[in-house]
């Protein structure tokens, strides 16, 4: 086996960019990729230092976006509580209320 990269990916490693090596020493990659090791050579990380970050974003709007959510439902439950509020706006607070109890 020719190895020209290795990426670690989670028990195991990516060699090449298509071959996954399990962290086992009876596999014979297992044991090439050992030997690549010794010569000097690092396995690059699962997960590039941009990667992490693109994804601490991703989580840091999603976050946002669901107490965004949870506030407008909060906001939708108190406006059609309100004595004057039309009949029609309080039947769609409760289609939204009766549709986000079926998605739980």
């Amino acid at each position: 086996m020719n190895i020209d990269t290795v990426k670690i990916q989670g028990s195991g490693y990516l060699v090449n960019g298509i071959i996954s090596v399990p962290r086992d020493t009876g596999n014979r990659h297992y044991k090439v990729l050992q030997e690549w090791i010794a010569q000097g050579n690092t396995p690059e990380p699962e997960f590039t230092a941009k990667e992490v970050q693109d994804r601490a974003i991703a989580i840091e709007e999603g976050v946002a976006v669901a107490r965004e959510q949870e506030a407008i439902k909060e906001m939708l439950a108190w406006v059609a509580s309100l004595p004057s509020c039309p009949q029609s706006l309080k039947d769609k607070a409760e289609e939204a209320r009766v549709i986000r109890e079926k998605k739980v």
